[in-house]
């Protein structure tokens, strides 16, 4: 968490230096900057949220490692299964709707190449 934290500051501090160097502009630029500035608060809520349910879900595995006699490599490939089953569920379902993907041109593209296909059957491995 203290190395996360660490980057986002060292981030944040060099977006200000680039912001103040490039003072004197018009309302148009101005009015990008705090648009993207939203944008950077946004990046940065996400990524500290992100810190902290990795930390928890860790901690609720080492728990669960420590009640349960479970080997750690099956959890480790059910874990793996279930967000495969998950990702593939909402990619499925909602993926053009969230406009996400293209899920038609991702298939042309993949019955059109056999190298591509290969590529991602193996991407897990």
């Amino acid at each position: 968490v203290i190395i996360v934290a660490v980057g986002v500051v060292i981030i944040e501090r060099a977006n200000n230096s680039k912001h103040q160097q490039s003072s004197g502009s018009s309302e148009e630029e101005d009015s990008k900057m705090h648009g993207g500035s939203q944008n950077v608060m946004i990046g940065l809520v996400l990524i500290v949220v992100q810190s902290i349910l990795s930390v928890l879900q860790d901690l609720g595995e080492e728990i669960f490692m420590q009640a349960a006699d479970f080997p750690a490599t099956m959890m480790l490939g059910l874990e793996g299964l279930y967000g495969f089953c998950i990702g593939t569920i909402i990619y499925s379902t909602v993926g053009d709707q969230l406009r996400i993907e293209d899920i038609d041109s991702t298939m042309s593209i993949l019955s059109k190449n056999a190298k591509l296909r290969w590529w991602v059957v193996g991407l897990p491995f």
